[in-house]
């Protein structure tokens, strides 16, 4: 089982939804006040790698609506795993603020 928290501290998610999975299938994803969990269930054939596409809206703390979109990869050795952030195409925080990240994940 692969975990990844991401928090978003400028606003939260509307809705959320996990597609484009390679390795991995969805488990669930559940949404709260300024973080996401998506909880992904590695192939049987255990994978080291993997990727998916995190899609959805988020609110702003000013009120603004965003579509957001945002691609993963990720390695792991089966007791840990590390997540990387591919491209660049979630809306910037107000102000150019660092309004996202990865809070943590886990294999």
């Amino acid at each position: 089982m692969l975990t990844v928290v991401l928090d978003q501290r400028d606003g939260w998610w509307s809705e959320a939804s996990v597609s484009e999975v390679r390795a991995v299938t969805v488990v669930s994803v559940e949404l709260a006040v300024g973080e996401i969990t998506v909880v992904l269930e590695l192939d049987a054939r255990a994978p080291t790698s993997g990727s998916f596409t995190l899609a959805g809206r988020l609110q702003t703390v000013f009120g603004k609506d965003c579509a957001v979109r945002r691609s993963f990869q990720f390695s792991t050795d089966g007791q840990s795993a590390q997540i990387a952030l591919v491209g660049n195409d979630l809306p910037k925080p107000r102000g150019g603020g660092r309004g996202r990240r990865i809070l943590r994940s886990w294999a």
